[in-house]
């Protein structure tokens, strides 16, 4: 599984290798503000709209454990 570019400034790209999983991005309080469950390898999410700061990406799926990573939004 791959979350690149770290940090991000415009499109957060996920690639995995599972053909559905889902996602969800919180803020640092933990309030979710992104939630979407994926058909296909790949996807992208749009962080341009969103403050400055650091934020926390779970991805499930259901060959790959669920995986926390830390994303920086500049």
């Amino acid at each position: 599984m791959k979350v690149y570019p770290n940090p991000a400034h415009n499109i957060l790209n996920i690639t995995t290798t599972t053909h559905q999983f889902n996602i969800q991005l919180s803020d640092i309080t933990g309030k979710i503000i992104y939630a979407e469950t994926i058909n296909g390898n790949n996807t992208g999410i749009d962080v341009s709209s969103y403050s400055k700061g650091i934020y926390f990406l779970q991805v499930n799926s259901n060959a790959e454990n669920n995986t926390v990573y830390k994303v920086v939004v500049e």
